[in-house]
């Protein structure tokens, strides 16, 4: 690579790198003045549109919950740009983890797909649980750009944080 070439990559790279940061810093923002549940996930919608998120899904698990449960609900569901569900559906833990990491997108860049993707648009999704101090209020599994994976994890904290706090309130 031609020397001008790297540095102009180098600069890219900066300047994503901040703008994650900036729409990190943001969300853990927004998240510390919402008093409920459903408060969040306007917050979360803008949030992904920023990093540009293929796929989340969020489930949570009853206050308290100190291991992991059989049972959760499904709390979130943003695919390609769009939120898909927002409820609290109950389903079983290895219902949510099927359908969140095994679902594909119905099109990339305008084609039809099958329901899997093919050698040259792998899925690979990342589950994440969300942790606040002992408890575990819920799961997460999502899809986003290499670059992206430490802010997720940040995210994850500000938003396990947050649902400990709201189910304390409650």
């Amino acid at each position: 690579i031609a020397p001008r070439e790297r540095l102009v990559r180098l600069q890219r790279q900066k300047s994503r790198s901040e703008q994650l940061l900036r729409s990190v810093s943001l969300l853990g923002q927004r998240l510390a003045t919402v008093t409920s549940i459903p408060e969040i996930m306007p917050h979360l919608a803008v949030f992904l549109g920023e990093i540009d998120a293929r796929a989340y899904f969020l489930a949570l698990f009853p206050s308290g919950t100190v291991q992991v449960p059989d049972q959760c609900a499904l709390a979130y569901e943003f695919r390609e740009g769009a939120v898909l569900q927002e409820t609290g559906k109950p389903m079983s833990l290895e219902g949510f983890l099927s359908h969140s990491i095994d679902s594909t997108p119905h099109s990339i860049g305008g084609a039809s797909l099958s329901s899997d993707y093919t050698a040259d648009h792998p899925v690979s999704r990342s589950v994440y649980q969300l942790v606040a101090g002992a408890e575990i209020p819920g799961i997460i599994v999502y899809e986003v750009d290499d670059d992206v994976l430490p802010h997720m994890h940040t995210s994850a904290v500000f938003l396990a944080n947050t649902v400990k706090r709201l189910y304390v309130l409650d």
